[in-house]
């Protein structure tokens, strides 16, 4: 059955941040296809929460409370998946449109974005052919964090988004979460070194005329 290639039986996967938005999704569905999770976050009440979501589908979980940022954090991950699941086979990168695109006030989240896209092409080269690394790069995904820190300090700019986007939406984060499904799953077994654009387009190479047509007609939306 070809949906059998979308299946995580038996795998055990890391998600990192796995309380809210885009990794709570992509944690509940992983563990809907059958994985097992080691879920990593500050807050230890919420990462049981997210625990819980997980097991409600039919995953087993662990929840580590580790700041990433710690020094013996990732040990840490890695001492606990493999002392509750024997193994580890899935940790998802996520990476974001300022990778690619340029933007004022971003220098240390866009060059860090763009570094992790070069780690994942060399990791795949230098682990080849046993282990498979990809990546994944989002646009404007509609999250807790983007509700706040972007939509609700700029008025009127998720409509701008939206125009500027080929898709006409916003994404989701299931849309990234089954991205990271096809990524973690052997229907991906001949994909390796790549990072997927999720983003409906918005972040592409575009002519001067485009950019100039789509700006004008914004300006007499």
């Amino acid at each position: 059955m070809i949906l059998d290639a979308f299946r995580l039986d038996g795998k055990v996967a890391i998600v990192t941040g796995a309380v809210r938005g885009i990794d709570a999704e992509i944690a509940r569905s992983f563990a809907e296809v059958g994985a097992s999770l080691v879920c990593v976050v500050r807050t230890r009440e919420e990462l049981l929460r997210t625990c819980a979501d997980a097991e409600a589908v039919g995953g087993r979980s662990i929840a580590v409370d580790r700041d990433l940022v710690a020094s013996d954090a990732p040990d840490r991950i890695v001492d606990a998946a493999l002392a509750d699941f024997g193994r580890i086979d899935v940790v998802v990168n996520i990476s974001s449109g300022f990778a690619r695109a340029a933007n004022i006030g971003s220098i240390p989240y866009g060059g860090a974005k763009a570094a992790l896209e070069q780690l994942t092409r060399m990791l795949a080269m230098e682990y080849a052919p046993r282990i498979r690394v990809n990546g994944i790069r989002v646009g404007a995904v509609t999250t807790e964090n983007m509700q706040q820190n972007l939509l609700a300090a700029m008025p009127g700019i998720s409509e701008k988004l939206i125009a500027w986007t080929p898709l006409e939406r916003h994404g989701t984060p299931a849309d990234i979460a089954q991205a990271a499904l096809f990524l973690a799953s052997p229907a991906s077994s001949f994909v390796t070194a790549r990072t997927l654009a999720v983003d409906g387009g918005v972040v592409l190479e575009r002519s001067a005329m485009e950019l100039i047509a789509r700006a004008d007609r914004l300006a007499g939306s």
